[in-house]
């Protein structure tokens, strides 16, 4: 299942009930295979790296998956019907992580979305290709 990500040895945890719970929230969220595939393929690699934190947490009537890097939260993703909204957050700016037009021009088919209030830019997530390309660029 989706909850069955533990940390050993550098390996990302998500294994309360609380995290659980979210995860599968996300998941039933997915409309297709494709889109819950890529959904696996994201949780899959995020719990073999070390350089992210991951944590579980509500948003209204969502659940989000967010990844923290120097304490901040850097990324997060969502579920809906279509797609995993894909979120660069204002701190992976600011840790220089990645630069808000390197994303604009590396994800330009993935309709990114600016939202210049919450200085953050999301994207959609389809394919497990869609998947593993987000995570070549930021892991």
């Amino acid at each position: 299942g989706l909850g069955d990500v533990y940390k050993r040895q550098n390996v990302m945890v998500l294994d309360t009930a609380q995290d659980r719970y979210h995860l599968e929230r996300i998941e039933r969220r997915l409309g297709d295979q494709s889109v819950k595939l890529a959904f696996s393929s994201i949780l899959e690699t995020l719990r073999r790296q070390n350089r992210f934190e991951l944590e579980t947490s509500p948003n209204g009537a969502y659940s989000v998956l967010n990844l923290r890097y120097n304490d901040r939260r850097c990324y997060a993703l969502r579920g809906t019907r279509g797609w995993i909204a894909w979120y660069f957050r204002k701190p992976a700016f600011e840790e220089e992580i990645v630069t808000r037009q390197s994303v604009l021009s590396t994800f330009v088919d993935s309709e990114p979305f600016k939202n210049d209030s919450a200085e953050e830019i999301w994207i959609k997530v389809r394919t497990p290709r869609e998947a593993t390309r987000v995570l070549d660029f930021i892991v």
